[in-house]
């Protein structure tokens, strides 16, 4: 068994403030927990993911904004997440 973890995402925008919601792709694609619908905050919006838990071993983690009517849909660049047995 894995970890448990806490991921947080932003979307900035120049002027405006985005709508939707940002979803967290694991490797290959797999989406990790559920989608967190944007907080209608302003033109930088933050939302958190967890707490996630992710398997033993490394995880390459992209954050993905479903877009809206003004916005087109972004995905972030790959994070690393590496999850390594405790010692007992």
């Amino acid at each position: 068994m894995g970890q448990t973890i806490t991921v947080t995402a932003t979307v900035t925008t120049a002027a405006g403030t985005p709508t939707g919601s940002v979803a967290l792709l694991d490797n290959n694609g797999v989406q990790v927990g559920s989608s967190v619908n944007l907080p209608n905050s302003g033109s930088t919006q933050i939302v958190s993911f967890g707490p996630l838990e992710l398997a033993l071993g490394a995880h390459s983690i992209v954050a993905k904004y479903s877009g809206d009517g003004t916005f087109q849909t972004s995905s972030s660049a790959p994070s690393l997440i590496e999850h390594i047995r405790k010692p007992r």
